[in-house]
């Protein structure tokens, strides 16, 4: 959802900032150390009702957004010209002439075509919903394990997730710095191309192997629970880049084309959220 309109938000914020832009993209994961902490207590206290209302409060959030989808953004405005000039002949660039079911249909195809034809979006793909994957696998085990094999309780429980929040935390200060070299000493004095951000996604995908190694090790042996929770610190440095690994790749497409980083964020979110009920049938 958001990291097909990052170099619109950089634009609006009027920013070049290419660590902020990352920002934009990976901060959705600290969420997933810093809520369960603090909800989880809030839980115990008040029950699950407050967490059930806020939900339904972002239902408000789709009422009053701004449109952020070009096609749209252009037919309003042609829309708009036609009702001041008079001229029904005007027609949005993007306007591909498709009824309703024609756009259904091709929102379809389209992701197909491009696990079809474009290697480099369908391994990612893959690569990014196994690691998804994993993750998944962790936040479904942390509740089972500290409850039931450290004896934590459900205020507690929360604070299982630290691990994640601050490896999380700790990748996006440190790779922040190393992407901007590696990016500058790739790009010399020529192009600053996307891709060239992809390179550390190779070495920082070791920390996520190891990261499982350890928890399930530290679980296996029943030692004491910061191990278990060191190893999580590893999984969350190592799976920020592949968290963000898709920005280079829909910056990429929604420069050649705007309608095709829709495609490809679909094609991105099928693959990464294809293996969670998988690995939540191996967890149980």
């Amino acid at each position: 959802m958001f990291a097909p309109r990052v170099t619109g938000v950089m634009q609006d914020f009027h920013s070049n900032n290419e660590l902020l832009a990352s920002f934009v993209v990976s901060v959705f994961v600290l969420g997933f150390g810093a809520g369960p902490m603090i909800l989880a207590p809030l839980s115990e206290m008040y029950g699950r009702l407050p967490v059930y209302y806020s939900g339904t409060y972002t239902i408000f959030v789709f009422i009053f957004m701004q449109e952020t989808y070009g096609k749209i953004i252009l037919q309003k405005k042609t829309d708009k010209l036609i009702k001041q000039t008079g001229n029904k002949s005007l027609k949005s660039k993007l306007d591909d002439g498709l009824i309703t079911r024609g756009h259904i249909e091709h929102a379809i195809i389209r992701p197909v075509k491009l696990q079809l034809f474009s290697p480099i979006v369908l391994s990612l793909s893959i690569f990014q919903g196994i690691c998804f994957g994993c993750l998944y696998l962790l936040f479904t085990t942390f509740s089972m394990v500290y409850t039931e094999q450290y004896h934590w309780n459900s205020g507690t429980d929360g604070l299982s997730f630290m691990g994640m929040g601050i490896g999380s935390l700790s990748s996006l200060l440190v790779l922040g710095y190393f992407f901007d070299q590696i990016l500058l000493r790739k790009a010399g004095k020529g192009e600053k191309k996307p891709e060239y951000r992809l390179s550390p996604m190779i070495p920082t995908s070791i920390f996520i192997s190891a990261g499982l190694f350890w928890y399930g090790w530290g679980v296996q042996a029943k030692d004491h629970w910061i191990v278990p929770i060191l190893g999580t610190v590893l999984v969350g440095f190592g799976y920020l880049p592949v968290a963000c690994v898709s920005r280079p790749i829909l910056s990429i497409l929604e420069e050649a084309d705007v309608v095709l980083s829709i495609g490809t964020s679909t094609d991105f979110k099928l693959h990464r959220s294809s293996p969670r009920g998988k690995h939540h049938d191996l967890s149980g």
